[in-house]
């Protein structure tokens, strides 16, 4: 999974850096990348704990106001499927680094509390 988002980013980077992509489909990567954190832990927190319901809203919000953002824009510009492309994977991209760096908070805690239980019972053994 970490191999998988260093090469996404990578490459992100890279295509940013030859002006390959518009600068509109970066701004659209970007703000549904930053937007999916609060809806990841949005979906968290209603989930009362679910990591499927949090990934699902994660990716959900942003990809519904980059959708209505692009159906307001009819109007004018017309709908572009391709900022809505960059919109789901901007969304996909920040939820999936949220994800991964929220459980790494959570399976630090569950080592250190696994940690905590086998040195009770050796105190336990000793002092009984």
């Amino acid at each position: 999974m970490k191999q998988i988002l260093f090469t996404t980013i990578l490459l992100l980077g890279l295509a940013v850096n030859s002006q390959t992509i518009k600068d509109d489909k970066i701004l659209h990567f970007a703000g549904s990348g930053l937007l999916a954190t609060p809806s990841y832990f949005l979906g968290w927190d209603a989930s009362k704990g679910n990591k499927w319901t949090a990934r699902i809203t994660g990716v959900a919000i942003p990809t519904f106001f980059g959708l209505v953002k692009e159906t307001l824009d009819i109007q004018s510009t017309g709908f572009s499927g391709g900022d809505m492309l960059a919109n789901i994977g901007g969304a996909i991209l920040g939820t999936a680094i949220t994800d991964l760096c929220f459980q790494s908070e959570g399976s630090k805690k569950r080592r250190e509390d696994r940690r905590i239980e086998k040195e009770k019972k050796r105190l336990d053994e000793i002092y009984n």
